[in-house]
């Protein structure tokens, strides 16, 4: 089989348009994605409308749990890292991108599932059980085998890190897509990953980043200025 994973489109719309084109051209037999489609971008609700006209298959991501969740719950949750980025996102970054979808596509996301599975292929977010932790690329084999080993899957799949990545471990291979927009790694263009008959191959995408820096200028989203700086270096800095 041969499959497309997307992950982290993050309400950017021209690089989800590039790279629907770009998947169009391998022809896939089927796409899926990995959630955080719509929270800081600048179009979310034309990004959901173009996943759900697409028929993507898929689960939902933190920042589009945060959507629905009561602020006061999510803040109140014990966090291992990066605190002040889950504040401004829940409760800054959430309540404006929440009002840009309405409640309709907001019930659609609701009922995305946290994870999916198919053949010997495991799908989630970030972890099986936890929606804002993940192993990363500075990690060893262990935090990768701890946190995908119990869900019995020859391949595992996630998002969330923004760092493409392949790691292949004993009885296991755990791969991320990297992040359709806000990428980390230091490679501003897209990326997704492409699976052909256990084979990965993780794709970058090009498309025109000033432009899609200009319409996240002009958008009501707090910290637009901070989004749009990790949008141009690709790389992670705290909110402003």
């Amino acid at each position: 089989m041969r499959f497309a994973i997307v992950s982290d489109v993050h309400g950017n719309l021209t690089a989800l348009e590039a790279v629907i084109a770009d998947i169009e051209q391998q022809a896939p037999d089927a796409v899926y994605h990995l959630g955080d489609l719509v929270a800081n971008g600048a179009r979310p609700a034309e990004v959901f409308d173009r996943v759900r006209a697409a028929d993507w298959q898929g689960v939902y991501g933190n920042t589009d749990e945060m959507l629905w969740l009561p602020i006061a719950d999510q803040l109140a949750r014990p966090v291992a890292e990066r605190q002040f980025l889950r504040q401004v996102l829940i409760s800054e970054i959430g309540p404006v991108t929440r009002e840009l979808i309405g409640e309709e596509r907001l019930s659609y996301l609701k009922s995305l599932p946290l994870t999916m599975r198919f053949e010997s292929v495991f799908l989630c977010h970030a972890s099986p059980t936890d929606l804002w932790l993940a192993p990363r690329e500075k990690d060893g084999d262990d935090r990768f085998a701890e946190t995908y080993g119990s869900v019995g899957a020859k391949t595992v799949i996630y998002g969330h890190i923004h760092f493409p990545l392949v790691r292949n471990l004993k009885d296991m291979m755990v791969i991320n897509t990297g992040a359709v927009s806000l990428s980390y790694d230091g490679d501003w263009r897209a990326s997704y990953l492409l699976f052909d008959s256990g084979r990965p191959s993780l794709r970058r995408v090009e498309y025109d980043r000033d432009r899609e820096e200009r319409a996240l200028l002009q958008s009501p989203l707090p910290h637009r200025e901070w989004l749009a700086q990790i949008l141009r270096t690709a790389r992670y800095s705290d909110p402003f």
